[in-house]
Parts: structure tokens; sequence; C-alpha cells
């Protein structure tokens, strides 16, 4: 099975980073894949992240060799790519990936209708060397509908709730609120996580306000949130959320991830447990 690799947000800089990097494909590679790499993934031009145009340049090279498409690591500038990239030339392909490059697959979900998967980015495989994750990886590229699980979901609301599913890295989520590329869904599940050494307390508790004050919950059946150092501080933040909410330990920044849809129908179940419809 064929991977492809880009770098939406980063490049992978610097010594230690191409080690843990080189460390994943050894991994991917051991589990079959034959891995494809975008010529611009180590680019480092504009403050070490690459182009526009090379990042571009890489999504369309790339996504014509190999239908699914791993990000290598995160970043904060995913957007700047948005408005350049012809959605129709990538409608094909199946993107995994985590934290920043999240917001171009709720993009490709508002433009395309087109499903994406939260998951390992390469550098979280290569420095976690977790089988797990390349498990999650091969439900996808196999065609499978489940949902994998290392650590047991925490239940904060308890209850049911069915919608398409969008969202991820909520300081990502931020960059592209209010533009035709943040998803509109009658019936929705969202998924909300962020990395607790970028996102303290105050941080957090504004940026799910601002979501709030863009009236982005009131068409949504149930929250799935990401691991976070503080359970005390979620359950505070969304006491007076009537909807099912879950933590999924799977979700999130320095975790084994596991591949959770955007845009497709899935389920909150009353034991916590998500499955997709």
């Amino acid at each position: 099975m064929k991977i492809g690799i880009i770098a939406p947000a980063n490049s992978i800089i610097g010594e230690k980073n191409i080690n843990i990097f080189n460390e994943a494909l050894k991994l991917l590679e051991k589990n079959g894949f034959e891995v494809i790499i975008g010529k611009n993934v180590f680019s480092d031009s504009e403050c070490y992240c690459g182009t526009i145009d090379e990042k571009i340049e890489d999504i369309y090279e790339v996504a014509l060799k190999a239908k699914y498409i791993i990000c290598a690591t995160g970043g904060i500038n995913s957007n700047n790519i948005l408005n350049k990239l012809d959605f129709n030339r990538i409608k094909e392909n199946v993107f995994i990936g985590n934290s920043n490059p999240i917001l171009l697959f709720n993009a490709l979900y508002s433009i395309n209708k087109q499903v994406s998967y939260i998951g390992p980015n390469i550098k979280t495989i290569g420095k976690n060397k977790s089988q797990f994750m390349i498990d999650c990886i091969k439900v996808i590229t196999n065609g499978n509908n489940i949902i994998l699980t290392e650590e047991p979901n925490i239940i904060i609301n308890k209850g049911t709730g069915t919608g398409i599913a969008y969202g991820g890295n909520i300081q990502s989520l931020r960059r592209i609120l209010g533009t035709k590329y943040f998803p509109k869904i009658d019936n929705s599940i969202i998924y909300l996580e962020a990395d607790p050494t970028e996102t303290n307390h105050t941080e957090y508790k504004s940026i799910i306000n601002q979501l709030i004050q863009n009236n982005i919950f009131e068409k949504c059946n149930g929250l799935i949130i990401g691991k976070y150092d503080d359970i005390d501080f979620i359950k505070q933040i969304y006491k007076d959320f009537k909807m099912p909410i879950i933590i999924c330990n799977n979700l999130g920044h320095n975790v084994n991830n596991n591949t959770l849809p955007i845009g497709k129908e899935i389920k909150i179940n009353e034991d916590g447990s998500i499955e997709v419809l």
C-alpha cells in the first residue's frame, strides 16, 4: 500500500526531528507501506515552514501517487494555502493528521464533502514508536469503518448522540472560523482538543467562548474532547452543555492517536464508546 507524506504546516527541520521522522518511516515500511515523501517536506524556506507554493506543489504531486496521505507534523499556518489550493485536484485523496493540518481537513469537507481523519502525524509516530497508531492507519487504508481505542474514553455528560463529525485542534479551528472553510452542519459531533503546553486554561476558555459566540454548538449533538491535563477544568468548561460529552484519550497532542473521521456520521454511545455509522 502506498502512503504519501506532506507538510502543510511546519517542515521537518533539524537533526533531531529528521531522526524522529526516519524512525516513523522504518515503522511504516516494516508494516508494508511504500512511502512517498513530498520533496518540500524538509524545506527551510519561510522560517522553516516552506512557502505556499512548495506546500501546494507537494500536495498535488503526492496526491497523484498515493490515495492516502499523512501529514509530517503540526504547526500554525496550514490556512495560508487554502485560498490558492485547487480542491478539485485532491478530492479523491484521504488525508490523515493532527494539530494544525486539521483545518485543511475541515476545509476539504466544507468544499468537497470529503472525508479525512484526525490521526497520527509522522512525527508523532516516530516519537512514540507506537504499533497502535500504525494499526489505526491500517484500518483506514484497508477501508474499514471502525475506531480503535487504546485507553478508555471518559464520560463527562452521559448520553447518546449522532451527527457528522468535524473539528479538532481548537487553536487551529479558530483560524478558519467565519470563513467558507469552516463546516456548516445542522447535526454534528464536534472534536475539540488542545495541547496543554500551548493552550493554558485562560486561552482554552477564551477559544471555547469564541465558538459559543459564533453559535457553533447550537446544532451540535455531542462533543468529543481530546486528552487534557486537567479533567476538573474540562468539566467546569462544559458544565452547562446539554449534550453527550466524552474525553477521548487517544485524541490530542502527546498521545497515541487513533483515527477519527471528519465528514462521516458517527455516534457517541451511552457507554462512552464511539462508532462510525
